[in-house]
């Protein structure tokens, strides 16, 4: 490139401005660098405190004098310069990058492609469009992109390595594609490679996490008492399930409800509600499924030691206190075994293996107990005592 020696002479000629425009009489910086020594000297003054009036007069001068107009006068003209211009930018003349001290420390762009409003800003000079991004960027776009109207997407990375990392989005009305113009309310998606993720609308929720194989979606790590908190505000629900996009529908398969008891359930169940058995026990903890496999529990032990086993124990304390322990009392029950049937409004008890306490309080070196075995008659919804192991090994 043979640079316009008129201009570099005008440049050089600015004596008068020796103390401002220094690089003028550098022959080894380009134009683009001459345009950028002149931003940055203002940058400089301003924070100098330099008073606008003082700043403004400088350009000024350099206006009236015809140092700026000529040089890019000059530029515009000189077909060889502008293409080396344009070639040093790196981009289209709709991009801009942010210098300081001489090195490229940003770059503020935007998409050219026909009906695209789109804004790409980047923290490295150095970056490529959606993915291979540099350093960290951001994107934004307008209300008429035909992609993403309305979103904003955050990219990190380094070594050609980056990607987007969570896209604050809404959908568009306005997109090519079908997956594009669906799910138009906010959402926020946070993960690797999700822009593919979020244009076949597989984010359809509030929040969307999507993480590598192998890798928790969420983690805690807290040293606090509060370590791994999750909540939820007081008589709200929490559900945990599977949600199947290609029908935007929702499968609850765990759930904690407002009352802090959890169902676990698996299939079409319905109903939602945790159930009360005997119209007065609802348990903490309940089990629903439309088959037995659905709706069974299992304890397994695999020790090698052949005396270790899996255990379901059932306590008893009437403290009064949670966590606290006082002895039980003769005739306390110490925990029975329900099996109950549906009347065809609710869950009522049919048989019961029932523990309790006998002849006297337990102690440290004393714990009578019997075992009662109870069934319910026809035409009775009350369970009757039908065998009884005592506490002697006598059965009555």
């Amino acid at each position: 490139m043979t640079t316009n020696p008129d201009l570099l002479t005008k440049i050089g000629d600015l004596q008068q401005y020796e103390r401002y425009l220094p690089s003028a009489f550098d022959s080894s910086l380009s134009i683009l660098e001459k345009l950028n020594k002149v931003i940055e000297i203002v940058i400089e003054l301003a924070l100098e405190n330099v008073s606008d009036d003082v700043i403004m007069g400088i350009l000024q001068g350099w206006l009236e004098d015809g140092t700026l107009r000529t040089l890019l006068a000059d530029l515009i003209n000189d077909t060889e310069a502008l293409d080396a211009f344009k070639a040093e930018l790196g981009e289209s003349l709709t991009t801009k990058i942010i210098h300081f001290n001489g090195n490229a420390k940003g770059k503020i762009k935007d998409n050219s492609t026909i009906d695209r409003q789109e804004l790409q800003i980047y923290g490295s000079g150095d970056e490529a469009y959606q993915t291979g991004s540099k350093g960290a960027g951001m994107h934004l776009y307008g209300n008429g992109d035909i992609q993403h109207a309305g979103n904003i997407a955050f990219m990190t990375g380094q070594d050609d390595q980056g990607d987007g990392r969570m896209i604050i989005s809404g959908g568009s009305n306005n997109a090519l594609s079908d997956g594009h113009r669906t799910n138009t309310d906010t959402r926020v998606t946070i993960g690797n490679a999700i822009f593919d993720f979020v244009d076949t609308q597989q984010d359809s929720a509030l929040l969307n996490l999507k993480n590598p194989s192998g890798r928790p979606a969420i983690c805690f790590f807290e040293t606090s008492s509060d370590e791994g908190e999750l909540s939820v505000p007081t008589g709200e629900r929490l559900s945990i399930g599977h949600w199947e996009p290609t029908t935007s529908t929702f499968t609850e398969n765990v759930a904690m409800d407002g009352s802090g008891r959890f169902i676990i359930k698996t299939g079409a169940v319905n109903g939602d509600d945790a159930k009360t058995v005997d119209t007065q026990h609802t348990p903490n903890l309940q089990v629903f499924g439309e088959t037995q496999s659905k709706s069974s529990e299992l304890l397994a032990n695999y020790s090698n030691d052949g005396s270790s086993s899996a255990n379901l124990y059932l306590g008893k304390s009437p403290s009064g206190t949670v966590g606290t322990n006082t002895a039980t009392r003769v005739d306390d029950v110490l925990g029975e075994v329900a099996f109950a049937g549906n009347n065809g409004s609710g869950f009522e008890t049919g048989a019961l293996i029932s523990a309790s306490v006998q002849t006297s309080n337990w102690t440290s070196t004393s714990n009578p107990t019997r075992l009662q075995l109870k069934t319910t008659p026809e035409n009775s919804t009350t369970p009757a005592t039908r065998m009884t192991i005592n506490a002697t090994g006598s059965i009555s």
